[in-house]
């Protein structure tokens, strides 16, 4: 006598763990925001009006650093939530 074994999805319990990814995602890029801005703030604060006025490609400059380091940090958060979503959709299977 062979014996089938029906497994299903506990969609609930994914759906909490995909929602816990988003959320957890959403709080990291506001970080990574926080810092960008704090990071513009920090170059403009370093400068003077008149270093600003006869070097505005420095604060440029800086303000590409940032930008970068931004840029890096969301497609981190983002690489970290698709493995999120991947993990829970494995957990429930």
């Amino acid at each position: 006598m062979n014996q089938i074994t029906i497994s299903t999805r506990d969609t609930d319990s994914e759906q909490r763990c995909i929602d816990d990814c988003n959320t957890n995602a959403t709080n990291a890029d506001m970080e990574c925001q926080h810092t960008y801005y704090a990071e513009v703030q920090n170059a403009e604060n370093s400068m003077s009006d008149w270093e600003k006025l006869m070097y505005p490609e420095r604060l440029e400059y800086l303000k590409q650093l940032a930008r970068n380091s931004r840029d890096e940090c969301v497609r981190q958060v983002d690489k970290d939530r698709e493995d999120c979503v991947k993990d829970c959709c494995k957990k429930t299977t």
